[in-house]
């Protein structure tokens, strides 16, 4: 469905939706992983379409995951129904954030293993992994590369208090991701740490 029919569905069916998702993401990684690994050595048709699967499906969710997190309002979670309170109505504005606010932690959780798996593939790229293990891994970042510039696109936009509350488990990932040799990953680190992370941390100091 489109991020714009949510609304009208029951909390219980999104999180059902997006935990199909990351199941279709799940299964396409553990392939490209055991073959990353020497675990497993699928045909190449076969481990193609998993890398393909795995970039479409991330791509995908995060796309899902920031267009609900993008409706969630700074008070939302002062406005969450108390337990045993009956939910409120489809397609209002309490419901809308009620799905932001379930939203939020599948984000920043799928953000923060996107950039790990990134930098792990990085690292094994450069040094870690030899032969056709290395090809794979460089070929996998050049692919997961622009699902990596549209997930710090999105961190960008992030309101400030959400910024400030997850900045701490992003920072160090942020930091190691400057050594990257990717241009346009690059690009949005600068404006990231210019426009958003270095006034955090002065307001902070201050």
């Amino acid at each position: 469905p489109r991020a714009g029919r949510y609304p009208s569905m029951k909390l219980a069916d999104v999180e059902g939706l997006l935990n199909c998702m990351h199941a279709m993401y799940d299964k396409a990684s553990r392939t490209l992983q055991a073959a990353l690994d020497g675990e497993a050595a699928p045909p190449p048709a076969e481990l193609g379409e998993a890398v393909h699967l795995r970039l479409e499906a991330m791509s995908y969710y995060l796309q899902v995951l920031f267009s609900l997190h993008d409706k969630l309002e700074p008070a939302a979670q002062a406005g969450t129904p108390k337990r045993g309170a009956p939910p409120p109505p489809l397609g209002s504005a309490g419901h809308v954030q009620l799905i932001a606010a379930a939203a939020e932690y599948r984000l920043v959780s799928f953000c923060l293993h996107v950039l790990r798996d990134y930098l792990r593939l990085r690292e094994r790229s450069v040094g870690g992994a030899d032969g056709a293990a290395r090809e794979l891994c460089a070929t996998a970042l050049a692919e997961m590369t622009p699902n990596v510039v549209t997930l710090l696109q999105g961190l960008l936009a992030f309101s400030g208090p959400q910024f400030g509350k997850h900045l701490p488990a992003f920072y160090p990932l942020l930091a190691d991701l400057i050594h990257c040799e990717s241009p346009q990953i690059a690009a949005v680190l600068r404006e990231l740490f210019a426009q958003r992370v270095a006034p955090h941390l002065q307001a902070e100091a201050s």
